[in-house]
Order: C-alpha cells, then sequence, then structure tokens
C-alpha cells in the first residue's frame, strides 16, 4: 500500500471520527426518567440532543429532580419551605469527564465570575447585566464546605449583602445562593422581598456515565397580588436562565 494511500486512509479515519463524535447521543429517555421526571418527549429530545431545558414549575413539590437520593429532597424541602411565587429550574446533561466539574467547581467557587453576566429580558427586548458590582466581604470554610459572603447590586435593586456556599464531593458539587438582605427598588424604596426570600441552587453529578446539571431558583416576591407577575417573572427567569447558561458553559455547555 503506497504512502499517499495510507494517508488518505488515515485522513479518512480522522474524519469519521470526527463525524461519530458529533453524532454522538446524549441519555436515552429511560436514563433520563431515571433522574429527572415529569419531563415530555420534547424536553426528553432536548437533553438528548445536548441542549438545556428550562422549566417554569407552578411549586417545587412538582421539582423535576428525582427524589430518591439526600440531596434531591434537601433541595424539595429548601424551596418547599420558602414556597416561592416565582420558580424555575433549568437542566442540562453531558458526558461525565471529573475536568468539567472541576471547571463548574473553580467557576461557581468565585461570584465575581457572575458580574456582567447578561440577561436578556423578552418583555423589554433589551439586555442588561446580571449584576453589576461585587464586593467580597467575607469568605470561610467548615466541613468541606465554602461559604463566601457579599454585597452586590443589581438594578433595579439597591445593593444588598448575600451569601454563596459552595461543596464538593467526589463526583458531586453543591451550590446554593441566598440573599441576606431584602430587595429594595432603588428608585421607590419599595421592597419586593425580604431576607431570604430568593434562592438558587445548583446540584450537579455523575450518574450512568452522564454529569447531569440541576439547577433551581425561586423567590418570594410582592407583586401587588399579580399585578406585576409578567414584569417579576419576566425578570426573574431571565435572570436565573443567564447564571444557569452561563454555568452551563463552565462545564462545556
Amino acid at each position: 500500500m503506497g504512502m499517499r494511500v495510507m494517508r488518505s486512509l488515515a485522513a479518512l479515519f480522522l474524519i469519521l471520527a470526527a463525524l461519530a463524535s458529533f453524532a454522538e447521543t446524549g441519555p436515552t429517555a429511560v436514563e433520563i426518567d431515571r433522574v429527572f421526571i415529569g419531563l415530555d418527549a420534547a424536553e426528553k429530545s432536548l437533553l438528548s440532543d445536548g441542549q438545556p431545558v428550562i422549566r417554569t414549575s407552578a411549586h417545587p413539590r412538582a421539582s423535576a429532580l428525582v427524589g430518591n437520593s439526600a440531596t434531591a429532597a434537601a433541595l424539595r424541602d429548601r424551596f418547599g419551605k420558602l414556597n416561592p411565587n416565582y420558580y424555575g429550574e433549568f437542566l442540562y446533561v453531558r458526558r461525565f469527564d471529573p475536568v468539567l466539574l472541576d471547571g463548574l467547581e473553580k467557576y461557581l467557587s468565585d461570584p465575581r465570575h457572575f458580574v456582567g453576566l447578561p440577561y436578556r429580558s423578552k418583555r423589554n427586548n433589551a439586555v442588561y447585566d446580571l449584576f453589576d458590582r461585587m464586593d467580597v466581604s467575607e469568605s470561610s470554610s467548615s466541613g468541606g464546605a465554602t461559604t463566601v459572603t457579599v454585597v452586590q447590586h443589581m438594578e433595579p435593586f439597591a445593593a444588598y449583602r448575600a451569601s454563596y456556599r459552595i461543596a464538593r464531593r467526589g463526583n458531586e458539587l453543591e451550590f446554593s445562593f441566598v440573599n441576606e438582605g431584602p430587595l429594595v427598588y432603588s428608585y421607590q424604596n419599595f421592597k419586593a422581598a425580604g431576607p431570604g426570600d430568593m434562592a438558587w441552587s445548583v446540584y450537579a453529578f455523575e450518574k450512568d456515565g452522564w454529569l447531569w446539571f440541576y439547577g433551581a431558583g425561586g423567590v418570594k416576591a410582592f407583586d401587588l397580588f399579580g399585578a406585576f407577575r409578567g414584569r417579576l417573572e419576566d425578570s426573574f427567569m431571565g435572570r436565573i436562565g443567564a447564571f444557569f447558561g452561563a454555568a452551563m458553559k463552565a462545564i462545556g455547555g
């Protein structure tokens, strides 16, 4: 076999290998049902195609995360106690690689990474920064978890105190956020949410050879008995979509 033919075959094998990697499908519907429940066929298809799924749920009791693990139960309990009137979930799956989880841990460990993240308001057809200021005031570690306390600012609210917590155990990562100060509209001095009324969580873990990413966010906001619901829901879902989307990119999404 001539050298030219061998080179051509080698090039062909490389092309076929590349095509095979692009053609690799995600988890099957059966695999998805072991981790996420209540999804329709279209949502499962998105996950299998390597696309995220963003859902609005009526209540944390309708959480998509299967409740057969202590972490899933704790997340459901956390948001159940919050009793948010705005609640959303972000789901994503990738072929597992510990390097991806390392990247996610590095990204989420420093809240200053969240400054300047763009989120789109469909209602206003405009793009805003998720946060435009993030001042770290304290960082402490205990029991394998690190907590970072910050003063952060996002329009149209006044700056407020918040805390982030992250813990990594092997091929499992947990992350959470809660506001420790009230969310007050800076231009009206109107309190939209009290301390502890806004929470986000990320749970990323390996199962069946896949890296499963689950994000949940909820806020118990005063919306003038529903009069401002459209405005607040657009803002909140835009914000959690931006935040979880950026975290997804940290694992190569």
